[in-house]
């Protein structure tokens, strides 16, 4: 994108180690940072960066892959145990001064940044105060009017109380197949970690898979994260 140009819809995400002040998980960060800038390089106004020693900071071109890019969060954090405040603003992005990590300017921006203060302040809703004890807690806002917020916090809210509580393998079911849509479920199954080596009747693989995606509400999360992307359009870009 050229870097004259104003990103109407952009998406922010700014997170913060949970207890950083004496901890060294904060010097983990930078290879979050890498491993997202690998992998999200083609879809990036702002590439992650590391600030201020633990905070994690990026602009997305869209809201999908902004929303990709919290997800693959998510994943990062379970799996290295690292404990995160998650703040996202969906809106414009400022691009005529410069996209650097310290100059970068716009509404997103500023939507994140509140919602990541809300997180670290005391609840004030019952949303947040059920994530008060949470390894991973999370804010998305759209609005500078609470009210406009509330029905996103919600749905997200509603998508990780499912995804939370798959297994380590309903999980990694979930991951391969949204990968790779094009791939039948015995050639997925066959791709699970510890899988390869498992000798099993094809038929019995493609209902063991068919299990995992079910019992971890896989087509449910799907539908629902669908339905929550169309509503963050409708509240910042009008449809």
């Amino acid at each position: 994108m050229n870097p004259s140009q104003t990103n109407p819809h952009a998406f922010c995400i700014k997170a913060d180690i949970i207890g950083s002040r004496g901890s060294r998980q904060a010097q983990l960060l930078p290879d979050v940072a890498r491993e997202l800038n690998a992998r999200f390089a083609s879809g990036l106004l702002t590439p992650f960066t590391v600030r201020a020693g633990d905070e994690l900071f990026g602009v997305l071109i869209n809201l999908e892959t902004g929303f990709q890019a919290y997800k693959a969060l998510y994943s990062l954090s379970t799996a290295r145990g690292l404990p995160f405040y998650v703040g996202m603003g969906a809106g414009s992005v400022d691009l005529t001064s410069s996209a650097d990590a310290e100059l970068v300017n716009g509404e997103a921006i500023w939507l994140a940044a509140e919602a990541l203060e809300q997180l670290k302040g005391k609840p004030d809703t019952e949303l947040l105060a059920r994530q008060k004890r949470a390894r991973f807690r999370y804010a998305i806002a759209v609005s500078e009017d609470p009210a406009e917020n509330q029905p996103l916090q919600h749905f997200l809210f509603y998508i990780m109380s499912r995804v939370s509580r798959r297994t380590a393998l309903q999980q990694q079911a979930a991951a391969l197949k949204e990968a790779h849509p094009d791939w039948d479920n015995l050639r997925l199954y066959r791709a699970l970690e510890g899988k390869e080596q498992e000798v099993i009747e094809a038929e019995n693989a493609i209902a063991n898979f068919s299990k995992l995606l079910r019992r971890g509400d896989y087509q449910l999360v799907r539908d629902a994260e669908e339905a929550f992307l169309f509503l963050i359009r409708r509240f910042c870009c009008g449809g």
